[in-house]
């Protein structure tokens, strides 16, 4: 499905390519929204000494000077954002033995912007005022199958009560209420999907064979990097 290679060198970059156009599904700060002719999503480790780019504009000059580098084309690829090294990227995969239905699940985890629903803004848009703390949550969700659009929206609800399943059995807490911490301010997923298949999935509700893979695989992913994170937490003190 996807060919994965982790850059080690400075600005570290995990990339999962595809070797068949795809149509992608995110809120990635780069091409983010439902994109076609997808072949690449970066995951992208900021430096020390980097601060988020919040500016459109400067974000597109990141996306172009990392990309480009490594002969890539920014408008086939999809960019995220993390703190974390790309040597912590943890993997989650699942098939279904009737069918061959396959979703594999790349994520990154950190929990320094760690935040329950409802808790008070950190960061207000219109104002331009605020500021969160590094740490999110980053998945990248490739489906072997066609998925109709709406069922991609619809997976994105169970890849997100995937995600949130597994924080809420280790109860890691909000760090602005103290509530239990269902995810990060800037948690981002990218849901892909050949644009070309002879099989399309139409629904993806949590009683669908679709949801149990890709919820299956989510939960793989996500608690091999919690514990990852933990292990690195520890190891601080």
């Amino acid at each position: 499905m996807a060919e994965v290679k982790v850059c080690a060198e400075e600005p570290q970059i995990t990339l999962v390519r595809f070797h068949t156009p795809q149509r992608c599904l995110s809120w990635a700060p780069w091409n983010g929204g439902l994109k076609t002719d997808i072949r690449l999503v970066a995951n992208r480790t900021l430096g020390e000494n980097e601060g988020y780019p919040d500016e459109a504009s400067r974000l597109a000059q990141w996306a172009k000077r990392d990309l480009v580098a490594r002969g890539l084309l920014p408008k086939e690829s999809v960019g995220m954002l993390t703190t974390v090294p790309q040597a912590a990227i943890c993997m989650g995969s699942r098939q279904d033995r009737g069918t061959g239905l396959r979703v594999e699940t790349f994520c990154t985890l950190g929990l320094g912007n760690a935040l329950a629903p409802g808790d008070g803004a950190l960061y207000n848009e219109e104002l331009g005022t605020g500021k969160t703390k590094p740490g999110t949550i980053n998945l990248i969700v490739a489906v072997n199958r066609g998925l109709a659009e709406c069922a991609q929206y619809e997976l994105m609800s169970v890849i997100t009560q995937a995600k949130c399943a597994v924080l809420l059995r280790h109860g890691k807490k909000s760090r602005v209420s103290g509530n239990i911490c269902l995810g990060t301010g800037t948690d981002c997923i990218a849901i892909l999907a050949p644009q070309s298949h002879e099989v399309t999935l139409n629904y993806a509700g949590l009683h669908c064979k679709l949801a149990e893979v890709t919820a299956q695989s989510v939960m793989q992913a996500v608690a091999k990097a919690l514990e990852v994170h933990l292990s690195h937490i520890a190891s601080l003190r």
